[in-house]
Order: structure tokens, then C-alpha cells, then sequence
């Protein structure tokens, strides 16, 4: 009786959310464009330690529209997104930092270091392209009529050894 209880204070943590979308990246630009489709089905990873000390592990799978979210994550410093196996038919892409920003892109198919501890806009964006495979074919043949064209009557010629050299759309 007669006194005052003060300093009883609640602290509370806002929840955030992130994600992005697995994309067929259609002119290989490793930005998803309004025409782009999603790819339905890729498992996606976020992992890390929240601000409360506990260790973060969650699987999420896109949707129909190739989209993913993790939702109601306590904030951290340092979430990494992974998207795990390339789906077939499709071929590893580039990838699309989203926001705010990962730190650190330098290994494929992952985002290290998002900070979700200072941001007040939605996070989102970090999408992953792929593409799919080419190929490459023609035929060695006697060319008798020297017109570069191929006619009944000049032949295949066989075991002829062909190299395809160059740099992939990853480097």
C-alpha cells in the first residue's frame, strides 16, 4: 500500500516476411519480366539465427506461380535464402537480389545476409532464374556443288570429330 510500481515494461518484436519467385527466364537477363513464368514445385530454404538466439531452419515450395514466402519470421541479421535442385527440365540460371539486399551472392543459388533487423519495407525479390537447354547440331558432308547446302547426292562424311567451344550464360 502507498506505493508505485513503475518501469514494468513489454517489449515486443514485429514479425517480417520475405521471399521471391523460381522463374523461367526467358532472354536470359536474371531479371523476371512481366511475361516470365513461374516454375511450380522448387523448394526453397531460409535459414539463420533470429534476434532471440533461436536458429532458424524452414522450407518453403513455390506455388503455381513460381512464388515463395516466409512469413512471420522474427527479424534477423542474417538470413541466407537457398533454393535447392534445379528443377528439370531447366538449367541453373543467374539470380535477382531482392531487397533489401544480400550481402553476399558469390555462391550460386544463394542469398547470404539479408538483414530483416532495420528495414521498415517489405522485403521480397530474391528470385532465381533458369533456362532452359540448347542444343546444337549439323552434319559434315562432301560439299560437290560448293553452294553450302546439303543435296541428295553429296554424302555424310563419318567419325569426323567436332569441338563447341565458348562461355556459358554464367560465365
Amino acid at each position: 500500500g502507498g506505493g508505485n510500481g513503475t518501469g514494468y515494461n513489454f517489449t515486443e518484436i514485429p514479425l517480417v516476411s520475405t521471399g521471391g519467385s523460381v522463374f523461367e527466364d526467358l532472354n536470359n537477363s536474371g531479371t523476371r519480366d512481366t511475361a516470365e513464368p513461374g516454375i511450380a514445385g522448387v523448394r526453397v530454404v531460409l535459414t539463420g539465427t533470429n534476434v532471440g538466439g533461436t536458429a532458424v531452419n524452414l522450407t518453403s515450395t513455390t506455388d503455381s506461380l513460381g512464388t515463395y514466402a516466409f512469413t512471420n519470421l522474427q527479424p534477423s541479421a542474417n538470413y541466407t535464402i537457398t533454393e535447392g535442385t534445379v528443377p528439370a527440365p531447366f538449367l541453373d540460371g543467374r539470380e535477382q537480389n531482392g531487397t533489401p539486399a544480400a550481402a553476399n551472392t558469390s555462391t550460386n543459388d544463394v542469398f547470404a545476409g539479408i538483414d530483416l533487423t532495420a528495414t521498415t519495407v517489405a522485403s521480397g525479390g530474391f528470385n532465381f532464374g533458369e533456362v532452359r537447354p540448347a542444343s546444337v547440331a549439323g552434319v559434315v558432308y562432301v560439299d560437290l556443288s560448293n553452294d553450302g547446302t546439303q543435296q541428295a547426292n553429296e554424302s555424310g562424311i563419318a567419325n569426323t570429330r567436332i569441338t563447341l567451344s565458348g562461355t556459358d550464360d554464367l560465365g
